[in-house]
């Protein structure tokens, strides 16, 4: 008896599963019938938008894509060129406006579970290496890559995306768990929760403010006072000018190896709560 009840209960779960099942395929066939097809079979990307626009008429660049990886590169003409990869001509939308470039691109969220493949979604700018615009550009997830610009000012801003510049002129950067790595600028205004932040050389001005990210930086040339916060993340310089340095960290490890000029003319301030600050030797 007690066995014809437990085949009895294994046989309702049984069934009760499959129904579960049913229900839920049922569910993301009509959110997504449109697109089911391309979803599982479909995984080839195109070119879905090439353009080039004069530099003389764009004074600034607007950029945002929600997913997709957004690279700025050195044109090698005098225009800005404009190329777009992914699925749909629909996704993208290129306009000038008041000298201004705005592209913004979206592309549709398919429901995945295992055969999907990914598909190529990138935008790439290419500018030439006398342009002095602004350029801005913002996404969700997508990575952001620039090359070596080195009179651009750059506003990036990506919520999980990682951010890498060989070289800019002036950069503010906002992330929220994205790494952040800038090989040289002159400015740079960095914003992270979690990323850490790697630097190359900065011959200006820093204003870093991390929660838990780690900041490492090689060289600092700097003219003008900077500063570097951070709580639970540590702060290592391995180069630095002549600078005053004021640390106060809560419970964190100082070590101030670099020579400490109270009279210079520049002062880096550095506060932690819980990490550890290390500054090398000039």
């Amino acid at each position: 008896m007690k066995n014809s009840n437990r085949n009895l209960l294994i046989a309702k779960i049984v069934i009760l599963t499959v129904i579960a099942l049913l229900l839920l395929g049922i569910m993301i066939i009509l959110l997504n019938k449109e697109n089911l097809f391309s979803t599982f079979f479909h995984s080839k990307s195109t070119t879905i938008y090439e353009n080039s626009f004069a530099q003389t008429d764009i004074t600034e660049i607007n950029i945002e894509g929600i997913s997709s990886d957004v690279s700025v590169e050195e044109s090698a003409t005098d225009k800005i060129e404009v190329i777009a990869m992914g699925e749909d001509k629909e996704e993208i939308d290129v306009s000038v406006l008041q000298n201004s470039l705005q592209i913004k691109k979206e592309r549709y969220q398919n429901l995945c579970f295992g055969f999907c493949t990914n598909i190529e979604d990138d935008i790439t700018v290419k500018i030439p290496q006398n342009y002095t615009g602004k350029v801005t550009i913002k996404t969700s997830s997508g990575d952001i890559k620039i090359a070596s610009l080195s009179k651009i000012n750059m506003k990036l801003k990506t919520t999980s995306g990682d951010i890498e510049v060989q070289e800019a002129n002036d950069l503010q950067i906002e992330t929220t768990s994205g790494e952040v790595d800038i090989i040289q600028a002159s400015v740079a205004n960095v914003e992270t929760t979690s990323g850490d932040i790697d630097l190359g050389s900065i011959t200006s001005k820093i204003t870093l403010e991390t929660t838990s990210g780690d900041i490492d930086i090689k060289s600092l040339a700097l003219t003008k006072n900077s500063s570097i916060k951070t709580r639970s993340g540590d702060v290592d310089i391995e180069r630095m000018s002549d600078v005053y340095i004021e640390t106060k960290t809560t419970s964190g490890d100082e070590e101030i190896k670099a020579q400490n000029n109270r009279y210079a003319n520049q002062e880096l301030r550095i506060e932690t709560t819980s990490g550890d600050i290390t500054v090398e030797n000039n």
